[in-house]
């Protein structure tokens, strides 16, 4: 994603998928869905996404309030009232300026994949 290579190599799979079929295929082609490992970091590919218009909601690499790396996301990496609880997943949607949202596992989106 142009800007951002040095946070690392990421791939955006724009077939709409499950959250666990995300993972899934991010972990088939060698990475995992999308972890950040800071809120710096995080904050800059919220940038990105806000500056384009072709990405409504993404999967992002957050399942039950933590990144799969273990981190804990900042309060400022959540939107609004976020996470409310309803839902193990997380994505980014731009109608919540794409900071974190949980929502259900099953819904389809894309997925942002993050290769080591």
């Amino acid at each position: 994603m142009e800007g951002l290579e040095d946070l690392g190599c990421f791939y955006e799979d724009f077939s709409l998928r499950t959250w666990s079929q995300g993972r899934s295929y991010c972990q088939s082609i060698g990475g995992d869905l999308a972890v950040l490992d800071a809120s710096a970091d995080f904050l800059r590919v919220v940038d990105y996404y806000a500056a384009q218009t072709a990405v409504s909601s993404i999967w992002i690499g957050v399942y039950n309030t933590v990144w799969l790396s273990g981190r804990t996301p900042s309060s400022s990496e959540w939107y609004g009232s976020e996470p409310n609880g309803s839902d193990l997943c997380v994505d980014l949607r731009n109608n919540y300026g794409f900071l974190l949202g949980d929502t259900g596992c099953t819904s389809i989106k894309m997925s942002l994949c993050k290769a080591p």
